[in-house]
């Protein structure tokens, strides 16, 4: 008898172990994308990558037409500056952004409406907007307005079970008195950096990115990386972007 209820309790050990065992490879499990089980600060890497990246955006990000030239776009440069992965995914940067496009009038266009529409599973939607969110007329809005906007593309995005990406826009050439870069759309870059937090949304911080690079290099040997206007690009600026925004990507764990 007691040799048959040793047996038991045995028999009971190993099954009770080996539930624990499973319950934690459950839980390493990589989740949905939008997920919330990573804190606010950490990105959780896309199981699989298509290697579309779909680009919504304004002048910053967009394909100028030659006659424009050397103005540039850094979405223009992107695919090159991901490079094939390692891991077998090639990049195919999809360019939706539209010159002049705030958060507000990319949605009133039906211009996102026709982005989505596109977006497939484990796909990459990066977003950048700031530059004309502040203006006057109907492309103008709030910080608050804009916080809003941001949230319909992350949870759009999300909904196509793909991975919505915030980007800040590159800063513009902007010094004060001192020599020092000036940051620019502050309230909308830092309004976009808390919708990312709140919303556990993966950010590439190209402004602070283009800030410490303007810091190193100068007033004077950046400027060519920017039209006369000094807030376009031009091509080496949007290269350089593309670069910048391509490394913390991978840094991040958003290109295999």
């Amino acid at each position: 008898m007691k040799r048959i209820l040793l047996f038991a309790l045995n028999a009971l050990l190993l099954l009770s172990l080996s539930s624990c065992g499973s319950s934690k490879e459950e839980s390493t499990t990589a989740p949905k994308p939008g997920g919330n089980q990573q804190s606010a600060d950490q990105v959780i890497p896309p199981t699989t990558v298509t290697g579309k990246v779909y680009l919504a955006g304004d002048s910053l990000v967009c394909i100028w037409p030659e006659s424009s030239r050397p103005k540039s776009g850094w979405g223009e440069y992107l695919q090159a500056a991901l490079g094939n992965s390692p891991k077998g995914a090639v990049p195919n940067v999809i360019n939706k952004a539209i010159s002049g496009r705030s958060t507000k009038s990319f949605i009133t266009t039906g211009d996102w409406d026709a982005l989505i529409a596109l977006v497939g599973e484990n796909d990459l939607v990066l977003i950048q907007f700031a530059a004309n969110d502040g203006s006057t007329g109907d492309k103008g809005c709030t910080t608050e307005e804009y916080a809003v906007n941001l949230k319909k593309f992350i949870s759009e995005t999300r909904a196509k079970n793909a991975w919505p990406v915030l980007v800040t826009p590159p800063n513009s050439h902007s010094f004060s008195d001192t020599g020092a870069p000036k940051k620019v759309w502050t309230g909308y870059t830092n309004t976009m950096r808390n919708v990312a937090r709140e919303t556990v949304t993966a950010l590439v911080d190209c402004q602070n990115l283009v800030v410490d690079w303007l810091k190193k290099t100068g007033a004077s040997a950046s400027a060519e990386y920017y039209m006369d206007d000094n807030v376009h690009l031009s091509d080496k600026g949007a290269a350089l972007c593309a670069e910048m925004i391509a490394t913390s990507m991978k840094e991040k764990g958003l290109w295999p």
